[in-house]
């Protein structure tokens, strides 16, 4: 059933500042512009996925698509095992794909109002930061690379790689500098 946006409350994404955490908000009816609803969604992913530790965005927002892109997820990425919804998606660029799964889950609240699809990219993205918060590396290397095969910017077959601007960053101050070891009995000098 068809319903039609002007009566239904407006819902945001909005972001807690303390634990950088996601939640959803409801403002009246009307309040907000479709594009200010999407831009406040979108900047409060961004803004968190920011915050998170040294990891790139991007990194996160692949990450949190191989969290979503399965045919059992809610409307409108699930479906049928051979047409998921997430298969609509044909951007390339990690910037297009956050607003895919922004606009899909606000289109899906406006036209059914089906929250369902909002909870659940919020669910994702909290435990995607979760994650990298918790240091779990080859967990989100994985969700990344998922998230990068089903969204398709990597080919779907074959081995991949995660590209150099997506590796994990935690490190990179050891690996300039270096690390020497001086073995027992020798002394350097």
């Amino acid at each position: 059933m068809k319903r039609s946006s002007a009566n239904i409350p407006v819902v945001v994404i909005a972001r807690d500042d303390t634990s950088n955490t996601l939640f959803l908000t409801s403002m009246a009816a009307g309040s907000l512009e479709y594009s200010e609803i999407q831009r406040r969604c979108i900047l409060a992913l961004l803004t968190s996925f920011s915050q998170a530790s040294v990891a790139n965005p991007d990194r996160l927002i692949y990450a949190m698509a191989g969290k979503m892109f399965y045919p059992w997820s809610p409307v409108p990425f699930g479906g049928t095992r051979t047409n998921p919804g997430f298969a609509r998606y044909e951007g390339r660029t990690p910037a297009a794909l956050l607003k895919f799964i922004v606009s899909e889950s606000l289109e899906v609240y406006q036209k059914y109002e089906y929250r369902e699809a909002l909870q659940f990219l919020v669910s994702a993205a909290n435990q995607v930061l979760a994650l990298q918060e918790s240091g779990a590396k080859d967990e989100m290397d994985e969700l990344m690379l998922k998230g990068m095969k089903k969204s398709g910017s990597i080919e779907w077959f074959g081995a991949a790689v995660i590209p150099r601007a997506l590796r994990e960053r935690r490190n990179t101050l050891a690996d300039a500098h270096g690390v020497v070891f001086t073995p027992q009995g020798r002394q350097m000098g």
